[in-house]
C-alpha cells in the first residue's frame, strides 16, 4: 500500500519519479479509564481504545 498524497502516488505510478514517505506510527495520548483508573490501550488499525483491566469492560470509540 502506498502512503503519501495523491500527486506523489500519481508520479510513482506513471514512473516519472517522486518518493513516497515511509508510514509513521500513530502517537496517541496516554488515556486512563474513567471507571477503574487503569491505562487504556489503542487497538491497532481501528478507531477504538479499550481498558487494560480484565474485570473492566470500558471502551472508547474515536469519532475521527
Amino acid at each position: 500500500m502506498l502512503h503519501g498524497n495523491q500527486l506523489q502516488k500519481a508520479l510513482v505510478n506513471t514512473g516519472v519519479g517522486g518518493k513516497i514517505p515511509k508510514p509513521r506510527k500513530s502517537h496517541h495520548r496516554k488515556f486512563t479509564c474513567t471507571k477503574c483508573g487503569s491505562p487504556m490501550q489503542v487497538i491497532e488499525n481501528t478507531n477504538t481504545m479499550a481498558c487494560t483491566n480484565d474485570k473492566c469492560n470500558q471502551f472508547f470509540v474515536f469519532n475521527t
